[in-house]
């Protein structure tokens, strides 16, 4: 199977728009097969997303795993679980966009890829 361009292992930073030298959470995101996983120390993420071009659009459900001390998680209510909408742009080994949650503030994501996905074994 042809893995394309984003199929990979990335590196992603939350952040607002206001204050881009006050990024938040970070965490690992994989891409694969128009599907999206991963997680942080606080959250973990899982969606879909389609591309066109170098463009990049999709829904993330957002699942709270931990309540940290520090505050630093990008979205400080204390809601379990919800959804975002993300759109953004493709590059050779970064995405960068925005994140799109009805009743709060727009936050920016950028992504940095890590690594290629393993190829699956065959039997």
């Amino acid at each position: 199977r042809h893995m394309s361009n984003e199929e990979a292992v990335w590196a992603v930073r939350f952040g607002r728009f206001l204050a881009p030298q006050q990024d938040g959470e970070g965490g690992v995101l994989a891409l694969f097969s128009h599907r999206v996983a991963g997680g942080d120390s606080i959250m973990a993420y899982v969606g879909n997303y389609e591309t066109d071009g170098r463009q990049i659009s999709g829904k993330l459900t957002i699942m709270r795993h931990n309540y940290p001390e520090d505050g630093q998680a990008h979205y400080k209510d204390h809601e379990l679980r919800f959804e975002v909408a993300l759109e953004g742009t493709i590059s050779d080994d970064e995405i960068t966009g925005r994140l799109v949650r009805p009743g709060k503030a727009d936050g920016r994501f950028s992504m940095r890829r890590l690594a290629p996905l393993p190829l699956a074994k065959s039997k």
